[in-house]
């Protein structure tokens, strides 16, 4: 059997949070681990919980969903990483993987996005 997906999200908007929380919580094979409200809450949590998965906001306090995603690329095992954004500009989403994130997906096709960004990073064995 294969094991879930420990997931961990982070973004400073609660509403969003509690939305992201329902919906990742549906699909199947996914385990949520924790949330967080900021970048540096998120890295600190990466830390502690060891996910396998981190969908991490473009713009938070403390530190971006990019200088994330940058801190943990510089790792030798980290979660996969993908940011999620308002923003849908292909600047956005070059800046992101350049930063080292596996996936940016907008908050606006994250329903339709999220699970098949998911299931093509961690297909045929793709945790650390």
């Amino acid at each position: 059997m294969d094991l879930p997906i420990r997931t961990l999200f982070a973004d400073d908007s609660p509403e969003f949070r509690r939305v992201l929380h329902g919906f990742i919580a549906l699909q199947p094979g996914i385990e949520i681990v924790g949330e967080a409200g900021d970048g540096l809450e998120a890295l600190c949590l990466v830390d502690s919980l060891k996910p396998d998965l981190l969908v991490v906001d473009l713009m938070m306090p403390g530190a971006s969903g990019m200088e994330v995603a940058m801190r943990l690329a510089r790792r030798p095992v980290r979660p996969k990483v993908i940011v999620v954004s308002m923003h849908a500009a292909d600047d956005y989403r070059a800046a992101v993987l350049a930063c080292g994130a596996d996936a940016f997906v907008t908050k606006g096709s994250i329903v339709s996005e999220l699970p098949c960004v998911i299931g093509r990073l961690f297909a045929a064995g793709g945790r650390q």
